[in-house]
């Protein structure tokens, strides 16, 4: 699976007929940044890698409801302890 995922990043980003699509999903998949070697699983990167290059020209508020709903990206944040985010004035 990861060499035919590196193989279509390649087949991908070398055709100049996706210029723009190529250039747009590699923003998005530093935007959207998820390291593979945190996640160690190439099939979920693939399903990653596809919901980005779909979405790479379309509209950016399906692109983040899709990428809020991609299991690769939220298995990623869920890799750190988790902290509390409230804080209320006057305690502490």
């Amino acid at each position: 699976m990861k060499d035919d995922l590196f193989a279509q990043y390649w087949k991908d980003f070398t055709n100049p007929h996706y210029g723009l699509r190529a250039r747009m999903s590699w923003f998005w998949m530093n935007w959207y940044a998820v390291p593979a070697t945190a996640l160690n699983d190439w099939l979920l990167m693939s399903q990653h890698y596809y919901t980005i290059w779909t979405g790479a020209l379309g509209n950016y508020r399906t692109l983040a409801h899709n990428m809020f709903n991609d299991i690769a990206l939220r298995k990623s944040l869920d890799q750190f302890e988790e902290v509390p985010l409230f804080w209320v004035h006057g305690e502490g």
